[in-house]
């Protein structure tokens, strides 16, 4: 009786363990190839104008601690006692302090900007480069934006949730 249950056990143990038939991975159609085209030149557009953004940021960056350094050395070099160059030196931090708020504010955004961004690419990724699309559909895609009947532009990608 013990051999019946054990045979019957690896009977059990034989059927999970095999394979479940292969799922045949679903083919874009070419409309979600073109949308998925579409919103990958629209990302890389828009990582084209963050990358120029970003590197003007640094450049304001590096801009405002030279200004940093500046007012530091004219800070030791003011004497207290001279009131109108004492006031003169204020005005003109206080207009860099004012510089560094405002580019800290566009920095927030920037990040912001790229956080978003981020998660775009990050939706269409999921969404288009994890499936299969015919060859010939990519091909006549790009047959159509050579010749100037592309029929949809680029779109913006979907927010990402």
């Amino acid at each position: 009786m013990l051999a019946c249950l054990t045979a019957a056990h690896d009977g059990a143990t034989a059927e999970e363990a095999a394979p479940a038939p292969a799922k045949r991975p679903e083919v874009m159609s070419r409309a979600e190839l073109r949308q998925c085209m579409d919103q990958q030149d629209a990302l890389e557009h828009r990582r084209r104008i963050l990358d120029q953004e970003r590197q003007l940021s640094d450049s304001e960056a590096a801009a405002l601690a030279d200004e940093a350094r500046l007012l530091s050395e004219q800070m030791r070099r003011v004497d207290s006692g001279d009131t109108a160059r004492l006031a003169t030196f204020n005005s003109q931090l206080a207009g860099h302090n004012d510089s560094v708020k405002h580019f800290n504010a566009s920095l927030e955004t920037l990040s912001d900007e790229l956080a978003q961004f981020n998660a775009d690419t990050a939706d269409v990724m999921a969404r288009c480069t994890t499936r299969l699309f015919s060859k010939d559909d990519r091909e006549a895609i790009l047959a159509e934006r050579r010749s100037g009947n592309d029929a949809a532009p680029p779109s913006e990608p979907a927010p990402a949730r």
